[in-house]
């Protein structure tokens, strides 16, 4: 329009829009009726922000091509982070050297149709309930948002995905050789899901038959095989009835591929898991007498540091001294005289002697006047003169 580039005919003859461009060398303008043409015609633009220099290249090839961008690629150009890491995901589990699409025979991975198929298991797999339709608009929706996949959900997706391609090389007979067909877009979402649901249900060995059982089922319902919502449903029915129970003695998927990442941990992982089925809850043993030491405690005491350890002093038997029945205040005081040691020492017969004993319990005798600091008595039961405590040495 600013009379810089010419629309060639189809003869060769170049016409201008208008002829005050400074590139114009010749030619005539274009007749007035088919500027007016131009200049109603409609014109949609799309804009794009944040894309990769791959996605760039691609995108202005195709314009260059004259081809529109397809549903998949215009999802693919979509920001954010969770069409970055689809992204990721895509490039390491599909078109990657020896991923999904070397294995699966015709997958389709054109213009980004792989992206689009991780992107519907990613929903599928986040969503997590029966009846999940994903399309065009829920997953522009999807990409649309701001928050950050968590690790947990991160890294059980790629597990599936990666017991997908383990599937698809070791049991591709057993998997996807009854149905010649090649993987349809739906199936390939769906098996990504069945084994994301029962990974800790199934070994890799059943969820391969339980793939071929599926790819047989939806396709005896339906001829042509489309991410529609009939073909949805009837998977969804096939994937609702898989079972979620472990047989006895096999390995389900996630232990499988856990073993195979380290062999020693996955032996180690069954040997505690063999000692926890045979002790059980309940004791089967003999059960030890009262006089037999613990194993158990001699354990934990053998481990106690030396520097800690103390030495235990003998606890001497405790004196039980018999102690007189208390005396009634009215009761006469009696007097006798008992030989201690070498003197002899006055002893009273009254509750006098055990009132002030330290060895007594003052809550229990009936309290009586003391004497006076001059009398002078020995107690015959704790053998203290009685004078030091009328003293105040008892307080």
């Amino acid at each position: 329009m600013q009379g810089k580039i010419p629309f060639k005919g189809a003869n060769g003859e170049k016409f201008w829009y208008t002829k005050y461009g400074s590139g114009q060398k010749g030619g005539q303008l274009l007749p007035a009726s088919l500027k007016r043409k131009f200049d109603n015609i409609a014109m949609q633009v799309v804009e794009y922000d944040n894309i990769d220099s791959d996605k760039q290249r691609d995108i202005f090839q195709r314009v260059q091509l004259g081809v529109a961008l397809s549903a998949p690629e215009k999802l693919q150009a979509l920001g954010g982070p969770w069409s970055a890491w689809i992204t990721e995901l895509q490039k390491k589990y599909i078109t990657a050297d020896g991923a999904l699409a070397s294995h699966l025979a015709n997958f389709d991975v054109s213009r980004a149709r792989a992206f689009q198929n991780v992107l519907a298991y990613v929903m599928l797999a986040f969503e997590n309930k029966s009846g999940t339709h994903p399309t065009n608009n829920t997953e522009a929706t999807f990409l649309g948002r701001t928050d950050m996949p968590e690790r947990a959900f991160k890294k059980r997706v790629e597990m599936a995905l990666g017991m997908f391609n383990e599937i698809a090389e070791v049991y591709y007979d057993t998997a996807f050789g009854d149905t010649e067909k090649r993987v349809a877009p739906v199936e390939f979402q769906f098996i990504a899901y069945l084994i994301f649901s029962r990974m800790n249900a199934l070994s890799l060995k059943r969820l391969a038959r339980e793939i071929s059982k599926m790819r047989a089922y939806i396709r005896k319902e339906h001829v042509d095989v489309r991410s529609n919502s009939k073909v949805f449903a009837t998977a969804w029915d096939y994937v609702d009835t898989v079972p979620l129970t472990k047989m006895p003695g096999e390995l389900f998927a996630v232990e499988e591929w856990e073993e195979g990442a380290d062999p020693r941990e996955g032996q180690r992982r069954r040997k505690r898991r063999r000692e926890e089925e045979e002790e059980g809850d309940t004791y089967n043993g003999t059960p030890a007498s009262r006089d037999e030491q613990s194993a158990v405690a001699g354990g934990l005491r053998s481990r106690q540091p030396a520097e800690e350890r103390k030495p235990q002093l003998p606890i001497a038997e405790p004196v039980r001294i018999p102690r007189p029945p208390p005396v009634s205040m009215d009761a006469p005081v009696q007097s006798s005289y008992a030989t201690n040691g070498s003197r002899s020492v006055q002893v009273s017969t009254c509750c006098l002697c055990c009132w002030l004993c330290p060895r007594s319990d003052p809550s229990s005798m009936i309290p009586t006047a003391p004497p006076t600091p001059s009398s002078s008595h020995v107690c015959i039961i704790s053998n203290i003169n009685t004078s030091s405590l009328l003293a105040g040495d008892r307080a």
